[in-house]
């Protein structure tokens, strides 16, 4: 249905995101970014940027990314809930 479309669509937004943001701090490098993967992070933005969106390289892909995964894992829930109470 939608919901799982929706879902796996924003999932796979937030995979990338993440992942090439990773990939960029080891400078596209893959032996890097498996030797060192558990050390990459994509860090939050900082308090001087208060409630504002931040530069895209100081949090704001954070931001981001966090809106995509919210919305997967929340549109990944209302299909689990909508096909529970098909089942009813």
């Amino acid at each position: 249905g939608w919901t799982g479309m929706i879902g796996l669509a924003t999932g796979l937004l937030w995979f990338f995101i993440v992942g090439f943001n990773m990939l960029a701090q080891v400078d596209w490098s893959i032996v890097e970014f498996l030797r060192q993967g558990f050390w990459l992070a994509l860090e939050p933005p900082g308090p001087e940027h208060g409630l504002s969106m931040p530069p895209l390289n100081d949090g704001g892909w954070y931001i981001i990314a966090s809106f995509f995964l919210l919305v997967s894992v929340s549109t990944w829930w209302l299909r689990t809930y909508l096909l529970a109470q098909e089942q009813k």
